[in-house]
């Protein structure tokens, strides 16, 4: 196993790590999704970077901040793409394990234009290893603003959360605030709930824990956060809503574009995006409503390409 190498390089506390997955994407817009047992034709097709960690890294990006991604990498054919990639979109990956005689994950997405919607088909090699609590010490912490968890792995990512929790203990002057994403629904994802000063929580696991809207997770959640945590709740349509650490409830409406093309990744830009307000001492309110604001455009665009060019619209609007 060897480390991948990016040419950036800063001793300063102001990159933003997401560590979490990074896989092949190959999306394919259709008029329609097909019935089963046909043969369509594609409009058009697009090969991407994909996973939770990496789509976010890349808006982060393309918002002008520092990012860098943690991510189990490999050197086949996609996962060199994969490598080739960040460089591209300036994303370090430098502390990324790059794994020999490994296949990389391989997902195919269809877009359907007539109805807006994107059927995914993921596969996983059984021997795919997730990020290790060993790789994360290998780190040099104090280069870091803001780290982001997503949600998979989980043993894996408490061992790293109280490493952080140890370094953040040393250096109070210091400390790195971290955020925990909880997207996939499986038991074990509920051990992040404690975790992080901001907690994100898809739509789809607040309703696999049985909630029925973003104010009653809030509400089931409250207690369950560490003291001072803030909880974000994005819900599609309906916009946003969070709890601040001192219990004010703020929300934010939606801001869907004229006509929807790929909602793929959008709420990695949700997260990214509210990350970057929030990093960049934003109010809570500022940090959703922008969230919402380019995810929404995000959705109306196909890929992430373009978001630099609406976050300036925004800025000087």
């Amino acid at each position: 196993m060897e480390t991948g190498k990016a040419d950036c390089s800063s001793e300063n506390q102001d990159r933003i790590l997401v560590v979490g997955y990074s896989c092949f994407d190959l999306i394919f817009s259709a008029p329609r999704f097909p019935e089963e047992d046909s043969m369509s034709r594609a409009v058009d097709y697009h090969k991407r970077r994909g996973g939770n960690a990496s789509n976010s890294s890349t808006v982060l990006s393309q918002l002008g901040a520092k990012p860098e991604i943690l991510a189990v990498m490999t050197d086949d054919e996609y996962g060199k793409f994969i490598q080739d990639d960040l460089k591209k979109n300036g994303i370090i990956f430098e502390n990324c394990p790059v794994y020999a005689k490994t296949e990389t994950p391989f997902t195919n997405i269809i877009l359907s234009l007539s109805a807006g919607t994107r059927t995914i088909l993921h596969y996983r090699p059984k021997d795919y290893p997730d990020n290790s609590v060993d790789d994360f010490r290998k780190l040099t912490l104090s280069k870091y603003k803001w780290i982001h968890f997503e949600g998979r792995g989980i043993p894996e990512v408490l061992k790293m959360i109280d490493v952080l929790d140890g370094w953040n203990s040393s250096h109070i002057e210091k400390k790195i605030l971290y955020s925990v994403e909880l997207e996939r629904c499986h038991d074990d994802v509920k051990k992040l709930i404690s975790k992080g000063n901001v907690v994100f929580v898809a739509k789809e696991f607040a309703k696999f824990l049985g909630y029925t809207c973003a104010t009653s997770t809030l509400q089931g959640l409250a207690p369950l956060v560490q003291p001072g945590a803030t909880i974000i709740v994005p819900w599609g349509e309906q916009g946003a809503v969070a709890r601040s650490g001192d219990g004010e409830i703020i929300r934010s409406s939606a801001y869907p574009p004229k006509a929807v093309l790929d909602t793929t990744g959008a709420g990695d830009t949700f997260i990214a995006a509210t990350i970057f307000y929030l990093s960049n001492n934003k109010t809570l309110f500022e940090a959703i409503d922008f969230g919402n604001k380019i995810a929404g455009a995000k959705c109306g665009m196909v890929g992430y390409l373009g978001i630099n060019e609406v976050y300036k619209d925004i800025e000087n609007s």
